[in-house]
């Protein structure tokens, strides 16, 4: 058996407007300086609080949880209208892949986000594609990207070697988790991180579209 784990915003799902709403809404409360796209794009795919680490760094731990929370509470808030929702999409060729995959008896598909688990799973039903995933590794019980840890958790789950696992993502955070765990990584060059950026970090392979995904894994893992 091999095992495909799959990174979720900016990979499966381009939720980025929706994402930056929500930190828009919780800085402005807080009267916090908002980053630009790019900066608030750069930190997509950590944890909640590790993103504000990152990006405010000289925040006393008390005024970091707070913001946490409220970005949690206003990120759950947001995602219920309809208007959010419209403005984030699956990206092409996502579901048909998915679908090829989940058929086939050698393939087991999982997940590795920074999301918490009940995000996670609202996204995975509202866009249809839950049935897919066996494994689900989120933020609640790990330590944020590039931490190996969610990836070493679904090998051992799953029972499956490090050598016949291929972690897919669009950020560098993918790439280096990926290599911590000792496994082979795709980039995904149509997320939140320069294709550029990527390729410093050394991913095994690049894809530019969701339809080569599976002559790409057959390439790596045979």
């Amino acid at each position: 058996m091999k095992l495909i784990i799959f990174d979720v915003d900016g990979t499966l799902i381009d939720s980025q407007e929706m994402i930056y709403e929500a930190l828009r809404l919780t800085l402005e409360h807080y009267s916090l300086k908002v980053p630009n796209r790019k900066k608030a794009n750069s930190v997509i795919g950590l944890s909640v609080k590790e993103s504000f680490k990152q990006l405010f760094p000289k925040l006393e731990e008390k005024m970091l949880q707070s913001v946490v929370t409220k970005c949690k509470e206003t990120f759950s808030k947001i995602r219920l209208s309809q208007g959010s929702r419209n403005n984030c999409h699956l990206y092409s060729g996502v579901e048909k892949t998915l679908f090829n995959l989940s058929r086939r008896t050698d393939l087991i598909l999982g997940i590795a986000t920074g999301k918490p688990l009940n995000n996670l799973i609202e996204d995975l039903n509202y866009y249809k594609i839950k049935n897919y995933f066996s494994n689900l590794q989120t933020s609640d019980h790990h330590p944020s990207k590039p931490n190996p840890s969610m990836l070493r958790s679904a090998l051992r789950q799953t029972g499956i070697s490090s050598k016949k696992a291929i972690m897919v993502g669009d950020t560098k955070f993918d790439i280096e988790m990926a290599k911590a765990a000792s496994i082979r990584s795709i980039g995904v060059s149509w997320g939140y991180h320069n294709p550029r950026m990527l390729k410093r970090i050394g991913p095994d392979r690049i894809i530019d579209s969701f339809d080569q995904l599976e002559r790409v894994i057959d390439e790596l893992l045979g």
